[in-house]
């Protein structure tokens, strides 16, 4: 999910504003190049900034009020539940292991004590159709119809969602409603069964358990003060399933026929050991916002407890600094208003951190026109990890500003093995890529015996100065 922009020497950065001019000549570049920091949005808790802290034996109640202004710790009742948006679809196919039973109400619509039926349920004209299977292929037969206005599936232990290939097992109860001409279905699970489920898919379950601990407290504080909002606004369910809310998908899985957990022993142990507890601001659940990598330095938000903050535990984040490429066709494809791309500008930044801050807009002119374009909305056009960094020119050498290494994958990559073979130390036969591997590092080794550097093969401040002044 990385690109680039690769532009010049031209790394001198102005807070305010800094234009990227792009030559007429076909011949002449037509890349620019990133730098940035951070991969996310970067408000409220960093993982990788909670991870180091974890690491150095901060615990979880002591990571928390780094990122959040102001909070109290409360604790509450474990017995709240929440509904979990599934999906939105025509029909569905669902399965129970155990006492499957399908009800509108207290009418039983059709259940099996075995588990071994697929049962698939669409909505048609004004009620909803049950069909039953013993496999995927059919063949069909109708069982039921109903003109309530919600049917709900229920089972033993758990709800099996039926795919292609796969089987996604949820806590629960899963309720479906008319939504068009199709369902919106919906799983009704304990709130703290829920965050089980979140926390490994949100944060590595081999991470230290005090950040575990921090991911479990945000991720239900999160997930209940989004419940209230829902529930206050009668929304027909509380949270969605996927990465625009939380990342939720379920209890374990089937595929092609074995089963696996999808929870894990340690995230569990962080979720139980912090039962209940949630983070408030004037007595209620926060939103408490969270992201892989900060870049150094928090996002404001528009709340007053996601107020900017140092975080200088972010440094150990693979992403905490990045390089990627953006072709000038890409910009011009994206945005064909302006024109044939002249010049690329950005302009404003928040103020805090490396080379100004985060970005706020860029200014694309062309030969039919200016357009401003959000620095957040380019980010995404890009796939760029987060809105924090800088274009750098395009007419000079790339200047390198952060560390790489054996197995790294990124376009800085691509621009060192273009330096190395420029410094003869490249094999002339050899691809260019965006790998480094063993011939990046054999080759990287002989520049710094050349030198008179450790031959590490590691791209560090000392051999990244020295080939940053070869480019100048």
């Amino acid at each position: 999910m990385r690109r680039f922009i690769v532009f010049s020497s031209l790394a001198v950065v102005a807070a305010a504003s800094v234009q990227v001019s792009v030559p007429a000549s076909a011949a002449a570049p037509r890349v620019l190049i990133v730098d940035g920091h951070g991969w996310g949005h970067g408000r409220g808790m960093g993982q990788y900034g909670a991870r180091a802290l974890a690491e150095s034996g901060t615990r979880w109640f002591r990571i928390l009020p780094r990122y959040y202004a102001d909070i109290r710790l409360q604790r509450q009742s474990t017995k709240a539940s929440i509904r979990v948006l599934l999906t939105r679809a025509n029909a569905v196919v669902l399965k129970g292991n155990a006492k499957s039973a399908i009800r509108a109400g207290r009418t039983l619509l059709a259940s099996s004590r075995s588990g071994g039926a697929l049962y698939r349920i669409s909505h048609r004209g004004t009620g909803f159709v049950i069909d039953v299977a013993a496999r995927l292929s059919g063949p069909w037969r109708r069982v039921a119809s109903s003109r309530a206005a919600t049917i709900r599936f229920t089972a033993a232990h758990h709800v099996g969602f039926v795919g292609a290939s796969t089987t996604r097992w949820y806590r629960g109860a899963i309720t479906l409603s008319p939504s068009g001409s199709g369902l919106v279905v919906v799983d009704t699970l304990p709130l703290e069964q829920y965050v089980a489920e979140v926390v490994p898919r949100e944060m590595p379950a081999a991470w230290p358990i005090d950040a575990l601990r921090a991911q479990a407290v945000a991720a239900r504080t999160y997930a209940q003060r989004v419940s209230d909002v829902a529930r206050a606004n009668h929304k027909a369910y509380d949270i969605c399933g996927n990465d625009a809310c939380q990342v939720f998908g379920g209890y374990g899985r089937t595929r092609r026929g074995s089963f696996a957990v999808v929870e894990s022993y340690r995230s569990n142990v962080a979720v139980q050991s912090t039962a209940g507890w949630i983070m408030t601001w004037k007595g209620k659940a926060i939103l408490a916002e969270y992201s892989s990598s900060t870049g150094g330095y928090t996002a404001a938000g528009d709340l007053p407890y996601l107020k900017p903050r140092p975080d200088p535990w972010d440094i150990a984040s693979p992403l905490h600094s990045w390089s990627e490429t953006v072709d000038v066709a890409q910009i011009q494809a994206r945005w064909p208003a302006a024109g044939s791309i002249r010049s690329v500008r950005l302009t404003g930044r928040d103020g805090r951190g490396d080379f100004g801050g985060r970005a706020e807009w860029i200014v694309i002119s062309g030969s039919r026109g200016t357009i401003y374009v959000a620095a957040s909305a380019f980010q995404h056009a890009f796939d760029l990890p987060s809105d924090w960094f800088r274009l750098l020119g395009s007419h000079g050498q790339y200047r390198f500003t952060f560390n790489m290494s054996y197995g790294d994958h990124n376009a800085a990559v691509h621009f060192l093995q273009e330096r190395l073979r420029s410094l003869g130390v490249y094999p002339k036969n050899a691809p260019l890529s965006s790998y480094f591997g063993p011939i990046t590092r054999a080759a990287l080794q002989q520049y710094q015996r050349a030198q008179h550097i450790s031959p590490s093969g590691f791209l560090g401040p000392l051999t990244r100065a020295r080939l940053n002044a070869s480019a100048s």
